[in-house]
């Protein structure tokens, strides 16, 4: 019931753990990478967006279309960032920033005022539940990721996109709540988020 590696079966095991240490070491190198991070970041934004907003249209529900459009900023704002700091117009781009967010926000206020006065519809489906759950649970995926790699990096930016993902994820359990009252037949909350969500941004 015992057995001995030879000399050989001692270096070809000595081998193979080292080959896997260093496949490993390479893995969690490039899972804790803040530019790895950040990539995953605006990646997971854009999908989220994608799916917020065809949800959001699709089932009338302008609290989905708001959190749509606050992940669709976090991608806008990633990406013209970027884009500023290389051509050194940082200034401008902020600016043009704001003025996208201003714009966004009086287009989500004025759209929940109309839906607000007039009572309109939500059809909450399965889907539109789907969708907002799914929307919770990779931005809290992802607001634990950011942050983890932001303090073990040193990234006060990824730090920073945590709560952003964080309060996307408290964001979609507000739409999951609007979505619960539209099923009872109560629309009007979904205008609420929707005010709420267009503050915050």
């Amino acid at each position: 019931g015992t057995y001995s590696l030879t000399p050989g079966g001692v270096a070809e095991a000595e081998t193979a753990y080292d080959r896997a240490r260093s496949r490993e070491d390479r893995f969690t190198a490039l899972v804790y990478s803040p530019s790895v991070a950040s990539k995953l970041s605006v990646l997971a934004s854009g999908l989220l967006a994608l799916l917020k907003l065809s949800a959001g249209f699709t089932f009338h529900s302008i609290a989905l279309v708001a959190d749509g459009l606050d992940s669709f900023i976090d991608v806008l704002s990633s990406s013209v960032v970027l884009l500023g700091a290389r051509v050194g117009r940082e200034v401008a781009s902020a600016v043009f920033l704001i003025a996208v967010m201003g714009l966004t926000s009086i287009y989500i206020i004025v759209e929940a005022i109309q839906r607000l006065s007039l009572g309109s519809l939500v059809e909450a489906s399965t889907a539109a539940f789907v969708a907002a759950g799914v929307s919770g649970v990779v931005s809290l995926s992802m607001a634990v990721y950011q942050r983890m790699v932001g303090k073990r990096g040193g990234s006060l930016a990824l730090v920073s996109q945590s709560r952003d993902s964080h309060g996307h994820a408290i964001q979609a359990v507000a739409v999951l709540g609007a979505l619960a009252f539209a099923r009872i037949g109560v629309y009007a909350v979904d205008g609420i988020v929707a005010l709420v969500a267009a503050g915050f941004l």
